[in-house]
């Protein structure tokens, strides 16, 4: 992945609503995305991630339920 691939990637998550954040690095070929499951589904940013450029996909997710403490 290029570092403008890594834009794309990020402004394209960034700009859909559901998603709080979204990072891309470069080196490690990884997406940190934190969204609102109420708004968007898992399936939906894979989507996402497939419409910027059919070369890269996504092959492991982790999903963490709780991120911050109220």
């Amino acid at each position: 992945m290029c570092y403008r691939m890594c834009f794309e990637y990020s402004k394209k998550l960034n700009h859909t609503s559901g998603v709080i954040s979204a990072t891309v690095d470069f080196k490690s070929n990884t997406a940190w995305i934190v969204y609102n499951s109420e708004n968007i589904r898992l399936e939906s940013l894979t989507e996402i991630v497939k419409s910027v450029n059919d070369f890269y996909n996504v092959t492991n997710i982790e999903k963490i339920n709780k991120l911050f403490k109220k």
